[in-house]
């Protein structure tokens, strides 16, 4: 490994091999964004025989794909999903983690991390090119642009489900289980994976999925990735459904408070809160991060601006996005009216 200036070598817990292993275990099961299409295509194709649920697009949770297909599908391996994914079990460290709730439809999660993949901030316009007969051609173009082998680190995918919390959704797999006083859990060492993702691959960087109803800021694991990441002086890029949402949900962070947020595990949030210790400095330190993140956004004027440049060239404008003039043309109308595109 690589040394990175200001990064410890070892963790915390260094003294324990156990910990070690399974963070660095953890930092390589990454995904590729072409395996993530795949596999949420055949959820959109209904294709029960290998995904194990009814899937309804845009209604269908991450949560939801977890429960009823990533867990029944690495039952027998008893394995996480990327390792299933890989005919060698073996992955190389990931360009981005992203931050998402489970709560947020499993369309939009795919859906910022292919908005990411065409550096653009709204994931809106990306959700509605799939699935059917669009997707091909999108994954043609992210070919070309040479990110469809981005990999990503995505908690429903990377996180062994078989060593935490499968039993209670009906898995039969018997493998042991480990919690959070365990070197072997996987549920508590994301600030560490961090720190050794950034100790690998510098480049590395945080995608925040931003859900439609904001339930992100209301997560605590998502609200510790988004610390630690400014902690590490870690790049983060924040993907929004739309111009819409964003001018909604941004002065609801002003009253930002982690001692609401929620956590599916309460032992998650004890530790989290714990280790955070004056939560009233933590608050003001977030909204003014969030402030931030959300500063970094484009003016949503900008995209009237365009929205009506295109209603006085005689196109209709897209309410909940209005920035066409982007790299992801493969979502405009005009490209397919036209029966041009990528």
């Amino acid at each position: 490994l690589v040394p990175v200036p200001g990064l410890p070598m070892y963790s915390a817990h260094g003294e324990s091999r156990d910990w070690d292993e399974t963070v660095e275990e953890l930092a390589h099961r990454s995904v590729p964004l072409v395996q993530l299409l795949d596999f949420y295509t055949k959820l959109s194709e209904h294709d029960v025989t290998t995904c194990y649920m009814e899937y309804a697009d845009g209604l269908s949770t991450t949560g939801d794909v977890v429960r009823q297909a990533i867990i029944p599908m690495t039952e027998c391996k008893g394995c996480a999903m990327s390792d299933l994914m890989s005919e060698m079990g073996a992955r190389p460290t990931a360009d981005r983690m992203v931050s998402h709730s489970w709560q947020n439809p499993f369309r939009d999660l795919v859906a910022a991390v292919v908005a990411d993949a065409f550096n653009e901030r709204y994931y809106g316009h990306v959700a509605r090119c799939f699935p059917g007969a669009r997707m091909p051609r999108l994954k043609s173009k992210l070919a070309r642009m040479g990110t469809l082998s981005r990999t990503y680190w995505i908690c429903a995918f990377s996180v062994n489900q078989h060593r935490s919390i499968c039993s209670s959704h009906g898995c039969k797999c018997e493998r042991e289980k480990y919690g959070n006083n365990s070197p072997r859990c996987e549920m508590n060492k994301f600030d560490d994976m961090m720190e050794h993702l950034l100790r690998v691959k510098v480049s590395c960087r945080l995608v925040i999925a931003v859900d439609r109803t904001s339930t992100l800021f209301q997560r605590v694991w998502c609200i510790a990735e988004l610390n630690k990441a400014d902690e590490l002086h870690m790049e983060q890029d924040m993907k929004i459904h739309s111009d819409m949402d964003f001018e909604c949900r941004r002065p609801s962070l002003t009253k930002f408070r982690v001692e609401a947020c929620e956590a599916s595990r309460p032992e998650d949030k004890a530790e989290i809160l714990k280790k955070i210790g004056d939560t009233a400095r933590f608050n003001d330190r977030m909204r003014k991060l969030a402030a931030g993140l959300f500063a970094d956004a484009p003016l949503v004027t900008a995209g009237r601006v365009v929205a009506r440049e295109m209603w006085r060239q005689g196109s209709t404008p897209d309410p909940h996005f209005s920035l066409r003039t982007s790299s992801f043309a493969i979502g405009s109308t005009a490209t397919f009216a036209s029966g041009t595109g990528a």
